[in-house]
């Protein structure tokens, strides 16, 4: 069996689905505006073949004409179908899509089986064309086989939105990095980043996107009511002209104050490392439709490391986890968790937690996938464990 994933730029979706190659041969395609192609591989053409990334895991980059996947799709989906044609040969293919632009591939191609992928609510990543990428996907959702969510609002909107394909529509969240997880507190006592060496304890950090999903003016309410406590926050740190006067207003009191700490980009690589050197996580939420719609990569990050984790409720994929991690939904509620948290000394909770980790390893949820596929494939073409 073959499964050839469009487009696996996303780190989870790389992740996901390079450990089904456990009962597959798999094929991760990149396509990228050429520019970004570029900047990322140091080249402005294509790959001409599949380069192999591992084990049964192969790769193949398109650089592509800006609007690709809009304007210049018809010429767009001829190249890259070629390129599945090519991998997939005579033998049996599941088509994995994560966008609605791609559903022409299911008549040019032609799969045993079909998936759609889905990461969020495409309308936010392509507002001009929000009416129509709607009407793509409720398309899409009746076209394929199977529909995968990694965040169940997202799972119970298309249900919603389908309801005649609602059995066929699964919540498949998102993955713990291994390399990230801590058996032990103490193996990460020598490792901690030297940017941190001179923040005193208690640390509290956030390390992901500091954009408009970040709520400053909350976390400037907490950091007050909270002094002792050293907020440190990693990302590419943004300007005040990224967001409406509220946000940017919320990010300039941020910067202004003591306990909050700009650590700058972290190389993904090294985000164990410095996830392990705080004494608490903090998810810190804005009330917006992406983060509605999301499932953050970062909550089974957290979740990897054991450590206690304090959360707004703006996110309705980390309340599903209300059971292992501290929600507050007001600025007091939050720092009073945090107060808990930093206090917290039960070994149970922090066994839990690596519990939860540990049943969602990118590996784990690879045999989750391989199950969803064997249901959806007829009988005489379900996959086998090797």
């Amino acid at each position: 069996m073959k499964i050839v994933v469009l487009d696996a730029n996303a780190y989870w979706t790389e992740q996901l689905f390079s450990a089904c190659s456990r009962f597959a041969d798999v094929l991760l395609l990149k396509p990228r505006d050429f520019r970004a192609h570029h900047r990322l591989h140091g080249k402005w053409t294509s790959d001409r073949f599949p380069i192999q990334r591992g084990a049964h895991v192969w790769e193949q980059r398109f650089s592509m004409l800006p609007g690709w996947m809009f304007s210049f799709w018809s010429i767009s989906s001829k190249v890259i179908a070629d390129a599945v044609k090519r991998f997939a040969g005579n033998e049996e293919t599941v088509l994995v899509f994560t966008y609605p632009q791609y559903r022409s591939m299911l008549s040019i191609v032609q799969p045993e089986l079909s998936i759609y992928y889905n990461l969020d609510n495409y309308a936010d990543n392509w507002p001009r064309h929000a009416k129509v990428l709607s009407q793509w996907e409720e398309e899409t959702v009746r076209r394929v086989d199977a529909t995968v969510c990694i965040a169940q609002y997202r799972q119970q909107f298309l249900q919603r939105r389908v309801p005649e394909k609602a059995q066929k529509i699964s919540h498949l969240p998102l993955g713990t990095t291994p390399d990230f997880m801590a058996n032990s507190r103490l193996q990460h006592t020598q490792t901690v980043p030297d940017a941190l060496k001179a923040i005193a304890h208690p640390r509290v950090g956030y390390i992901g996107a500091l954009n408009r999903r970040f709520d400053y003016a909350f976390l400037v309410e907490v950091a007050q009511i909270q002094p002792e406590v050293q907020f440190i926050l990693g990302g590419s740190v943004p300007t005040s002209r990224d967001g409406d006067p509220k946000w940017s207003a919320g990010f300039l009191q941020a910067k202004n104050l003591a306990n909050v700490h700009f650590i700058g980009w972290v190389d993904h690589l090294e985000l164990g490392g410095w996830l392990n050197a705080f004494d608490a996580l903090f998810m810190c939420y804005s009330q917006c439709r992406f983060n509605m719609n999301a499932s953050p990569a970062k909550l089974w990050d957290y979740l990897g490391t054991g450590l206690p984790i304090i959360a707004s409720e703006n996110n309705p994929e980390t309340l599903l986890w209300r059971d292992f991690i501290y929600l507050g939904s007001t600025p007091s509620a939050f720092a009073a968790h945090i107060s808990k948290a930093l206090t917290e000394n039960d070994p149970s909770s922090r066994k839990r937690r690596l519990d939860i980790a540990a049943a969602h390893t990118w590996d784990a949820l690879a045999q989750r996938f391989q199950a969803l596929v064997s249901e959806s494939l007829r009988p005489q073409f379900a996959p086998t464990t090797a």
